[in-house]
């Protein structure tokens, strides 16, 4: 469990650079933005990909409405002598991801065994369910994490 939260945490910092300054994609989209940028037409642009000047004005319009492939993006930067970079950046820690998910999971566990013992009229005292809730987690997250989905 803890080698496995060490190899998350190191990942984690290892992306903290993307997550403080990761880009937001251009409102035109990075070829037509880059394209422009560097003072080319479309004509250019499209001799230097080897392909028909339809086929970019396709291509920048693919990229806009998510359409275009990572294999398009990697050959136009290619053209334009630009590094293609492709990513995830999680919203949160993955850390913290699998914590949550093993907090919640335990919960789920727990709750459904104190209806039981209500039930049966044998109510938890609330400091026991805390500490079971700690311990439960403690053993999902020394599990496969497999499960905890």
């Amino acid at each position: 469990m803890i080698n496995k939260l060490l190899i998350l945490e190191q990942l984690d910092e290892q992306l903290l650079p993307l997550k403080k300054g990761f880009p937001i994609v251009p409102r035109t989209g990075w070829v037509r933005t880059l394209r422009k940028s560097l003072g080319l037409t479309v004509a250019q642009l499209a001799k230097r990909l080897g392909v028909a000047s339809s086929r970019v004005v396709k291509i920048e319009s693919a990229e806009i409405e998510g359409g275009i492939t990572l294999r398009t993006l990697q050959t136009v930067a290619d053209s334009i002598n630009c590094r293609f970079v492709y990513g995830f950046v999680p919203k949160d820690s993955l850390a913290n991801e699998i914590n949550t998910r093993a907090s919640r999971l335990a919960m789920e566990q727990l709750k459904r065994v104190e209806h039981t013992m209500n039930l049966e009229d044998q109510t938890v005292q609330k400091k026991r369910i805390v500490k079971q809730h700690e311990q439960l987690k403690n053993i999902l997250l020394s599990r496969d994490w497999k499960h905890l989905w």
